[in-house]
């Protein structure tokens, strides 16, 4: 028996109600509220959302509730045992929505303004009772289980006891209690109803009874709102964007509580003050530091952590007084809320809606609840005058600074997820069922929830800005007038304010859900990074302006801001301060550009400097070798701007000074030999004054400030100064003997302890000062004598004013200065020689017998005179002179004066005065910048030969570029004789032609193997030259760029020429000039108004090789041309000469189509409306370039004869046609099908065979005539024509039969069938018409006209390859009678990439899926796409064949072409030959390194791929090997490619895939790989992009050859 079917079995049943057991539900409902007080919570807030204002609530004991009596006295609360509930509130009377709403289980209240949403809360009633009941207004309702079951019903009906006059209206919920129990803890009770009332909207008066006592009464009073500016730099938005703050209010909120004594003493005590262990381990836990790191990032969360418990003490209470005796306590808080816009996406509206039963809300508040520190210590003082161990009714509400945890999240009343900061919040998160946290874990409620979050952490900050802003007036107020600022107590009272803030705002794990912290907290920062208010000793700052505090500073940084030290969390404190420092640039620690800006503000007194300078100097000393460049530079800048102050100076002015430090550069340490330094004398101004130095060390000053020691002998170099020996003749050392003896004593205490450069220094300085007290005045060292010299009478004898004896180290000192011993034998030989009685031979005789040369400085000899000497020359030294030789005499050098005797230089005379330096060679500087450039035209030339001559003999290291700015080199410049530098001149003398300077002629030899001057101007120079002064002329330009064609280039230089203006092009007698990347070079084969839309030149083969290098093109490219149309369409159209030139040319760009979208660049033809019949079709059109929406493509040729002369419409040439649909033409031609042959191509047929078979599907009508009114409405054109009809087609409807209409007055039109211009049905009839017929049916005869102009162009073209061909085979059959064999490889130069007649050719035909007629087109496309033209060398780019079938246009599938990995559009770049196997050609890409080494390092590896799988299957194709191609390349996804007929084969991919199975003799994952590759790459001859034409010859290839294939790997 067969199965029953759904529908059977569905039949076949009955229907049963699903039960629910209600206790069980409601049960397990109340099951999941773990809060407290969940009752007094549902019914607080219930109350709130029907606008009470008013709640009492009543606890009646079992007494009061049997005999409506309470007990005479207060019971006691904390055993009081309640039977009753009542809850009362005055606001709106129950609806009947309201009635109905209460009877049903999870059916919220969907007000948007009402915080109820889930529907449960009232049934939290039956925790405490079964049979609850509500009354209000005149209605009653009861719920009860009946019969004791688990069926909940409810009765309802009319309260008697109403009166519609009464006061107020209550709404009652009255509890009877399963079993009497206590009442809730009292002082609880009311911490929790004074924070409940806190936030509610209406609700402002709290009361509790026990029985008749009111023992708790609470009240709010909410002040005005006060509008307070949301702060401008804050981001108010939330992240993903749904909630924007608009608006920031603050209002004062008053809580007033009266309770009675009992309940303060039946409460929870209060905790006491958290220890210093459960600060640190809280600290630990809390996960701030790490929290702190990703608040600038993205959302973070650590993990919720338990709080430590610690005992409680309880505390000794006195003798209670009257326990009904009430206190009043009241708390003053601000409440700070926000106005939020809400705008949610319709998915996340519908999502909420779906879990809330209720629509998002489009505008809400979020409050905070803020304590201020006035309020908070008010609290804090009242809380402790109480004496209650409870503590403050209001502990929950004040800002919770110590402990945390007491604040929270308020979704009308408390929840238990705490804030983490010291204030309550409210806000209308949705919370999960039972209210006590948020739900976090549904999509979108979860957003919604974070999106608040991020509104909570931007209130936060609004409040702490605008606290810090209060604060920030008061400080300004009190500094105003002040330049020290604030009084001390205004500053610590401030800091202590702003201390509450910081501790109030700063955020601490949140229970129970972690991400609650992380989310207000990366809100509180991340809505403003760029300013973040802090206090610093200077006031309110931006966090990036202030520092951490440091003792190292304080005692001279006075306006620096630094955090005050009160606020320096102490170790393991828990504070925002932590969190602060890791903002962007927040609170660093201070840096050595902070001082500086201070510095630059202030100048420092002395004591402050000194601690700036110490503080200077232990940095340095710190420093690491690899921050010297840092230090250096923070150095200077700090002597720039440290200035110092000091008092009144010794003048008596009674001013104060300044000292910039950037003029201090020396220092004195009175210490040591430095102690002798009169401090009463002249010391330099730029000394640093000595009550700062002698705080340091002299190794300080000079490490850390680079400033040297004011030593002796830069003392005595100060005092030696003209400025100090002309400001006081007292400190005139060469006019006051005292001073001069002074300084002589201080130099002589010092000298033994000065180096040999001081004293040699020292010497320097004091030996030309007339400085030494004689007997004959004051004279210079050399012309002074000691005592003990008693030769002449008339010598000056050193005497010194006090009469001290010489000796020691002051005679030290005397003789090194020079005052002599003994009397010189210059003296004597002055004495002897001014009588002129000896010649200079004689006194070189003499001298050279007595061998004395101790005068060789001294000036005795005469200078030769020369014609041009007027004055007597005084007497020189030998090496002031040169030999009297003529060479000498020619350049007019100072040569010795020899009287008349002759000159020999190996005479003794001569060798004495050679040894007292006479010179016998020029100077090599004297000769070259004064000699060779002197003004004198014979000096020059006797310098220059005497250079030649000697270059090679005494100035063997010559370099003459080392006097590269020196012109002593004879030049030509523009045909004109001068000098020119090594580096101006060129020893080639073709440079002229570049007005470059060259060597004159008789030195070109000279200057090349001598003077090594370069051949060629330097590089810069050409390039400076060719664009400041570019050619003027064509002509010149032809000669320069020939000239710069001999010259090597790098790659660099030239592409700085590629834009440069330097190619004159002369136009009309004018010349402009263009850079060589804008113009060709002239070629035969370019279209004649290619020249009009192009710069074509032709500078001859050298000068087009130069700029060839530069960037000039041999023809303008595709691109190019596509960039001209665009530029001008029209001209560009005009130049072409006419449509079939510009449809030529639209035709070459169509590969290049961006741009063309919007420009009027396209032409188009419209018929010109004519009555007439003119055979001549071209002339009754009309052209015009119009954009892509102005233009038809036409689908129907009839339409097409209606309309044509309405229409612009797409040239009938199909690569045209598909060019222009792509830019996104139309056609406006929608035909109807009306035979089925008009779906041929379709891949579904819309009417099946079978269809019409069937009877009444097909119906013929006849009518006498039949007339079709065609409709054109395309853009602004819109007309109508009525036409008759041989036939027409009808359906009335989708599904309806098919009428056929035919008219009797005319035989049936095929045409009026409305075929497609190419259908394969009227092929034969289009061939046997005359094109005059044709065009009047509509075709565009012009589209065949062109067709045939393309088979006569193809034919003539493969006419030409097939005589090429033939010449090609005999040239390789006569080279095969010369060499038989080739070599295995061969390096050679390589060939054109790839030769034309290496296409692979199929052996024989292939075999195509529909007809004969289609196999043989595809051979024939096949055997045309081998006989192509030529291809271009070099470039490896992809080429696309464009071919047409005569008689009928095929529709390409339109499909995206994903030329996977066979594309190369990408490559960059050439493949260079670099060897050559079996005839198979190798390649490498540009990239390969070392290319001439990769055949020979992987011959192996290509002899395998070649010998073992590229010949075997090239064999089974019958491919010829030359067709073959191996290319390297070290990247991309390129497998292999068709080149023009020429297939290449990636070796990487071989070697990385089947090298080692080939190796393995595994030749059959090969063999697959690359029969399916060759396969793919062959149907790249007939089609060229990726699309399903392209797969069916793929196929039709690899099943054409498979068996030959098969049979080769069989044999492997």
């Amino acid at each position: 028996m067969p199965p029953m079917t759904h529908d059977a079995l569905w039949e076949s049943g009955y229907d049963e109600p699903v039960e629910v057991n209600q206790r069980a539900l409601i049960d397990k409902v109340l099951a999941r509220y773990s809060a407290e007080f969940t009752v007094f919570r549902e019914l607080l807030q219930n109350s709130d959302d029907a606008k009470s204002t008013a709640v009492q609530i009543r606890f009646e004991t079992p007494e009061h509730h049997s005999t409506l009596e309470g007990q005479s006295t207060l019971p006691d609360l904390k055993k009081v045992q309640a039977a009753r509930w009542i809850f009362k509130n005055n606001g709106d009377v129950f609806t009947q929505a309201d009635w109905s709403r209460l009877k049903k289980i999870a059916d919220g209240n969907p007000d948007e303004d009402k915080i109820g949403a889930f529907g449960v809360g009232f049934y939290s009633l039956f925790s405490e009772t079964d049979e609850p009941r509500v009354r209000s207004g005149d209605q009653w309702m009861c719920f009860y289980w009946k019969d004791g079951q688990d069926q909940l019903f409810v009765r309802r009906g009319k309260d008697v006891e109403y009166s519609p006059d009464a006061t107020e209206q209550w709404t009652t919920f009255d509890m009877p209690l399963r079993d009497p129990s206590t009442i809730p803890v009292p002082f609880d009770f009311a911490r929790f109803l004074a924070s409940s009332i806190t936030f509610m909207t209406h609700l402002n008066e709290v009361s509790v009874f026990v029985d008749d006592y009111r023992i708790i009464k609470l009240s709010r009073t909410v002040d005005v709102p006060k509008s307070v500016p949301m702060p401008a730099m804050l981001k108010t938005v939330s992240t993903n964007g749904y909630m924007k703050g608009v608006g920031l209010q603050c209002k004062p909120v008053e809580i007033k509580a009266e309770l009675m004594r009992a309940v303060y003493t039946s409460g929870t005590e209060k905790p006491p003050p958290p220890s210093s262990a459960e600060v640190v381990t809280k600290q630990a836990a809390s996960g701030l530091f790490k929290l702190g790191r990703s608040l600038f990032g993205g959302w973070g969360s650590s993990p919720a952590t338990s709080s430590i418990s610690l005992p409680v003490t309880p505390e000794v209470q006195p003798a209670e007084p009257d326990p009904t005796t009430v206190h009043e306590t009241s708390v003053l808080l601000s409440m700070y809320s926000v106005d939020i816009a809400v705008t949610l996406g319709k998915k996340l509206a519908g999502e909420l809606q779906r879990s809330t039963k209720k629509e998002a809300p489009h505008r809400m508040k979020y409050e905070l609840i803020y304590t201020g520190k006035d309020q908070y210590d008010a609290s804090t003082r009242e809380d402790e005058a109480l004496k209650f161990s409870t503590g403050s009714v209001f502990q929950a509400l004040r800002a919770d600074l110590d402990r945390g945890g007491f604040a929270r999240i308020f979704i009308g009343h408390a929840t238990a997820q705490t804030t983490g900061i010291g204030g309550n919040m409210s806000a209308r998160f949705i919370p999960t069922v039972e209210r006590e946290q948020l739900d976090l874990s549904n999509k979108y409620v979860g957003d919604w929830n974070k999106e608040l979050l991020w509104i909570g952490g931007l209130l936060c900050r609004a409040a702490y800005e605008v606290e810090v802003k209060a604060i920030k007036s008061l400080w300004d107020a009190a500094a105003e007038g002040n330049i020290a600022g604030p009084s001390p107590e205004v500053r610590t009272l401030l800091t202590a304010r702003y201390h509450h803030v910081l501790k109030f705002f700063t955020f601490r794990e949140t229970t129970p859900q972690s991400e609650v912290r992380a989310g207000f907290e990366q809100a509180f920062f991340r809505c403003s990074l760029t300013y973040f208010p802090i206090m610093s000793t200077v006031g309110i700052r931006n966090a990036s302006e202030v520092v951490m505090p440091s003792p190292a500073f304080a005692s001279f940084l006075k306006e620096t801001a630094f955090l005050p030290e009160s606020l320096v969390p102490a170790p393991g404190e828990l504070s925002m301060i932590h969190t602060i420092r890791q903002g962007p640039g927040w609170l660093k620690e201070i840096r050595p550009e902070d001082v500086i800006k201070e510095l630059d503000r202030r100048p420092l007194n002395e004591e402050e400097m000194v601690a700036c300078l110490k503080w200077w100097c232990d940095l340095v000393k710190r420093a690491t070798p690899a921050q010297s460049n840092e230090m250096q530079n923070l150095r200077q800048k700090l002597l720039e701007v440290a200035i110092l102050k000091m008092g009144p100076s010794g003048t008596g002015s009674g001013q104060e000074t300044i000292l910039p430090l950037s003029l201090v550069k020396r220092f004195l340490i009175t210490k040591g030999i430095t102690a002798h330094i009169p401090l009463d004398g002249p010391l330099p101004d730029d000394l640093l004054p000595i009550s700062v130095s002698q705080k340091f060390k002299a190794e300080e000053l000079k490490a850390g400030l680079r400033w040297q020691e004011l030593t002796i002998v830069t003392w005595l170099t100060y005092v030696l100064s003209t400025s100090v020996m002309n400001s006081n003749p007292a400190y005139d050392i060469t006019l006051s003997a005292p001073w001069a003896e002074k300084v002589f004593t201080i130099l002589a205490r010092a000298w033994s302890t000065l180096s040999r450069s001081d004293m040699e220094l020292a010497i320097s300085l004091l030996h030309n000062h007339a400085c030494v007290p004689t007997t004959s005045g004051m004279q210079v060292p050399a012309s002074s004598y000691f005592s003990s010299v008693n030769v002449f009478k008339d010598l000056p004898i050193v005497a010194l004013p006090s009469g001290t004896a010489v000796k020691g180290h002051l005679e030290q000192v005397l003789l090194a200065l020079g005052v002599r011993k003994h009397v010189d034998i210059q003296i004597v030989f002055d004495r002897m020689v001014k009588t002129n009685e000896w010649s200079a031979p004689e006194l070189c005789k003499y001298f050279a017998n007595m061998k004395w040369i101790d005068y060789g400085f001294t000036p005795i000899f005469m200078r030769e005179k020369s014609a041009d000497m007027k004055e007597k020359s005084p007497r020189h030294t030998a090496s002031q002179l040169h030999e009297p030789l003529e060479v000498f005499r020619e350049m007019k050098l100072p040569v010795v004066d020899w009287g008349t005797a002759k000159w020999r230089p190996t005479s003794d005379e001569a060798r004495f005065l050679f040894k007292l330096g006479l010179r016998r060679q020029v100077d090599l500087d004297l000769l070259i910048n004064t000699l060779c450039v002197h003004a004198e035209e014979s000096v020059r030339k006797a310098a220059f030969k005497y250079l030649l001559e000697n270059i090679e003999v005494r100035y063997i290291n010559f370099d003459a570029y080392k006097y590269g700015n020196v012109a002593f080199v004879p030049a030509i410049h523009n045909s004109v004789e001068c000098l020119a530098t090594p580096s101006e001149v060129s020893t080639d003398s073709k440079w002229s032609i570049m007005n470059f300077k060259i060597v004159q002629p008789h030195i070109e030899k000279d200057a090349i193997a001598k003077l090594k001057l370069q051949q060629h101007p330097p590089v810069i120079l050409l390039m400076n030259l060719l664009k400041s002064t570019p050619p003027k002329d064509v002509e010149q330009a032809r000669q320069w760029f020939s000239v710069l064609a001999g010259r090597t280039f790098v790659r660099p230089s030239l592409r700085n020429l590629v834009l440069s203006l330097i190619v004159p092009i002369e136009e009309k007698g004018v010349i402009r000039r263009v850079a060589p990347r804008q113009c060709f070079f002239n070629n035969p084969r370019s279209a004649s108004f290619h020249s009009s839309l192009f710069t074509f030149i032709d500078f001859g083969t050298k000068g087009n090789t130069f700029l060839s290098a530069c960037g000039t093109q041999r023809e303008p490219s595709v691109e190019q041309l596509a960039l001209k149309l665009l530029e001008n369409p029209l001209n560009f159209y005009k130049l072409t000469g006419g449509p079939q030139n510009y449809y030529r040319e639209l035709t070459n760009i169509a590969v290049n189509q961006r741009g063309l979208r919007r420009a009027p660049a396209l032409l188009a033809n419209r018929r010109k409306p004519s009555e007439k019949d003119d055979d001549d079709d071209e002339a009754n059109r009309e052209y015009d370039l119009k954009t892509p929406g102005e233009i038809v493509i036409v689908d129907d040729a009839n339409a097409y004869q209606l309309f044509g002369d309405k229409l612009w419409t797409a040239p009938p040439e199909e690569m045209l046609e598909e060019f222009y649909g792509f830019l996104g033409f139309q056609i406006p031609f929608c035909v109807y099908p009306l035979f089925l042959h008009e779906h041929s191509h379709s891949s579904r047929t819309r009417i099946s065979i079978g269809w019409l078979g069937t009877e009444g599907n097909f119906i013929v009508k006849s009518y006498g005539t039949i007339q079709t009114v065609k409709t054109l409405n395309f853009g602004s054109v819109k007309e109508s024509k009525t036409l008759n009809a041989s036939a027409a087609a009808h359906r009335a409807r989708a599904g309806a039969a098919i009428e056929l209409w035919l008219a009797n007055n005319d035989e049936p039109d095929m045409y009026e069938c409305h075929p497609k211009a190419h259908d394969a049905l009227l092929f034969m009839t289009i061939l046997s018409t005359d094109l005059r017929s044709l065009s009047r049916r509509g075709y565009n005869v012009q589209w065949i006209e062109f067709l045939r102009q393309q088979k006569a162009q193809r034919q003539a073209r493969e006419e030409e390859l097939r005589k090429e061909r033939e010449r090609e085979k005999e040239k390789a059959q006569a080279t095969k009678l010369l060499s038989e064999t080739q070599p295995p490889i061969s390096h050679s130069a390589p060939p054109a990439i790839p030769p034309k007649d290496t296409r692979p050719q199929l052996q024989q035909p292939l075999d195509g899926p529909s007809s004969n007629k289609r196999a043989s087109s595809i051979l024939k496309k096949f055997s045309d796409k081998l006989g192509g033209q030529k291809p271009p060398v070099g470039k490896s780019t992809s080429s696309q064949a464009t071919f047409y079938e005569t008689g009928k246009r095929m529709t390409q599938v339109r499909e995206a072409l994903d030329e996977g990995y066979c594309d190369i559009s990408g490559r960059v770049g050439d493949l260079k030959f670099v060897g050559q196997m079996h005839e198979i050609k190798i390649y490498c890409s540009e990239e390969v390194p070392s290319p001439h080494t990769f055949v020979p390092t992987n011959k192996d590896a290509l002899g395998r791929l070649i010998n073992l799988l590229l010949l075997p299957l090239g064999q089974v194709y019958g491919m010829p090997r030359r067709s073959l191609h191996v290319f390297q390349d070290l990247e991309g996804g390129l497998i292999a490619f068709n080149r023009n007929g020429s297939i290449f084969i990636n070796f990487r991919y071989y070697a990385a895939w089947h090298d080692k199975q080939v190796q393995a003799n595994n030749l059959t994952p090969a063999y697959i790989s690359l029969y399916f590759t060759l396969a793919h790459e062959l149907a790249h001859n007939l089609v060229g992009p990726h699309n399903a034409e392209h797969e069916f010859y793929f196929s039709a290839i690899c099943e054409k050859f498979l068996s030959g294939f098969i049979g080769l790997i069989g044999s492997a």
